[in-house]
């Protein structure tokens, strides 16, 4: 595989040392430009050429090596005479890229200079989706931590964690929580038993399947584990919840599935919530991210494990039903956070 890469990439004429980068990196991130536009971007946290931003490298054809390569930097400068996205957008501006697919991005022009918050209007943007409108409609950006959340009239609006990344050519955000996200995805399992040449043993994985590979956005990962889902370990502390924040956050999603004509009711305890959908109940375990120390869970958000307590027998549409559930908390992730000490 990596020798085709390197050989297609040489083919296309791009510059060969970023050929044998992409050679070089997991399948995962491989078959995701987005992850090497972000490792290329907290690698070099400072300030970088604005020709190199992601918009318009998409015209150069390929992703650097780094963004200080010489040779990227030139074909940039190049096609970009001939590129339509470079005369629709000021390449200058903070640029949001969704991991979701190597296309999807929105350029915001910002009213005052950016950082960790600040307002903004919509230039040039690429692709289609939920992400993308929500960025659209709302007018403000906060950057904290793990969290992307965009408001609208000074309201949160939508949480785009772990989904969304800023690209700005003046300086890089959140470098530690995207640093970790980014080697997630080159953690790669080693050959199983039926990879094994004859007579030799597979060796084991030194690392597990990262965790965030088994996400509720789809990605596919094998289950680490035959145990059923009922069947958690949960960490030893729980923390402390203030019910009332995270049940004002469950009611306004409550209200979303009744516009669906879905009868849904939901209420929490502590950092469970049980909740009804159409006639079948669950119980929900919400387990942060950084003290959840099990292997298995139902669905993931950007700051949090969903496992599921007691019977987890369900048909395919109460299970389809259930996901859309925990897809309208995902979209709320940081008022939960908030509710989390």
């Amino acid at each position: 595989m990596r020798k085709a890469v390197l050989g297609i990439g040489r083919l296309l004429g791009y510059p060969d040392c970023c050929c044998r980068a992409q050679a070089a990196e997991p399948p995962a991130v491989q078959q995701r430009h987005f992850w090497r536009h972000v490792s290329n971007r907290i690698a070099n946290p400072g300030r970088v050429p604005w020709e190199l931003n992601p918009l318009a490298m998409g015209v150069a054809g390929h992703v650097p090596c780094s963004l200080l390569c010489s040779d990227s930097l030139t074909r940039a400068k190049r096609f970009s005479k001939f590129s339509a996205i470079a005369r629709a957008s000021d390449l200058k501006n903070p640029t949001l890229l969704f991991w979701g697919g190597d296309n999807l991005s929105v350029e915001l022009r910002p009213e005052a200079t950016p950082g960790e918050r600040f307002r903004y209007q919509i230039g040039y943007s690429s692709g289609a989706g939920p992400d993308i409108d929500s960025v659209v409609e709302g007018d403000e950006i906060v950057l904290e931590g793990e969290t992307t959340l965009i408001l609208k009239g000074g309201r949160p609006y939508a949480s785009l964690s772990g989904r969304a990344f800023l690209w700005w050519h003046k300086r890089a955000f959140q470098i530690d929580f995207w640093r970790a996200m980014s080697d997630s995805k080159r953690v790669v399992p080693g050959r199983s038993e039926k990879d094994a040449r004859p007579g030799e043993k597979a060796a084991k994985p030194k690392h597990e399947p990262a965790a965030a590979e088994k996400s509720l956005a789809g990605e596919p990962a094998g289950e680490p584990s035959p145990r059923p889902l009922a069947e958690k370990v949960e960490p030893k502390r729980d923390p402390i919840v203030d019910t009332r924040a995270l049940g004002r956050v469950l009611a306004d999603v409550d209200s979303e599935f009744a516009r669906q004509t879905v009868d849904c009711r939901s209420a929490c305890d502590g950092n469970v919530v049980s909740v009804s959908l159409a006639g079948k109940s669950h119980s929900l375990f919400l387990a942060p991210r950084a003290a959840y120390k099990g292997t298995l869970f139902f669905a993931e958000l950007p700051s949090f494990y969903v496992c599921i307590r007691g019977n987890a027998q369900m048909t395919t549409a109460q299970q389809d039903l259930l996901k859309a559930y925990v897809q309208a908390l995902s979209c709320r992730d940081g008022e939960i956070k908030s509710a989390f000490s």
